[in-house]
């Protein structure tokens, strides 16, 4: 990434146990209080994450996490987040919440209209998140690539990672 980006990747959270699921989902529900709907958009309740798997990872860019706050809007729009999204598959890796074409901001891939920006994808159940990473292995990352391409991207008729699994 460094080569191509000008700036290092950084693993920043992988595998979680249940307990720490617990804890993640605890923290933006209650100590920050958003409440428990909220937060479920936007963290997988224990025992549902892909995370709790081994098979997810968050990444951004060492700029990015000096920066400010990891978890907001506009990492897509990095030259890093660009480079997940378009490389990422060829490592085995996949964004699974991509940004759906109706919350997007007018001319933009990688932004979500103000109006949008806390809008769950009905495809997904999630918020876009451009960090999230899903492991696939590269056979499988490069089959849904080739759909996801062929499927029109940035048109409602996009496909998710969820509805290619479902596919399959």
């Amino acid at each position: 990434l460094r080569a191509a980006t000008g700036d290092a990747l950084v693993v920043d959270s992988a595998f979680r146990g249940h307990a720490i699921q617990c804890q993640v989902f605890g923290k933006w529900a209650w100590r920050e209080g958003r409440g428990f709907c909220p937060t479920a958009v936007a963290s997988a309740l224990p025992g549902h994450s892909q995370h709790q798997l081994g098979t997810a990872l968050d990444a951004f860019s060492a700029r990015w996490l000096r920066e400010g706050y990891r978890f907001r809007e506009g990492f897509g729009c990095t030259p890093a987040g660009r480079w997940l999204a378009e490389q990422a598959w060829t490592f085995g890796f996949v964004v699974p919440y991509p940004l759906h074409p109706d919350h997007r901001a007018p001319g933009s891939d990688c932004l979500a209209r103000p109006d949008a920006r806390d809008r769950i994808d009905p495809r997904t159940g999630y918020k876009h998140e451009p960090w999230h990473l899903r492991y696939l292995g590269r056979a499988h990352a490069a089959r849904f690539h080739a759909a996801w391409a062929a499927s029109g991207p940035g048109t409602a008729a996009e496909i998710t990672l969820e509805q290619w699994i479902r596919r399959e």
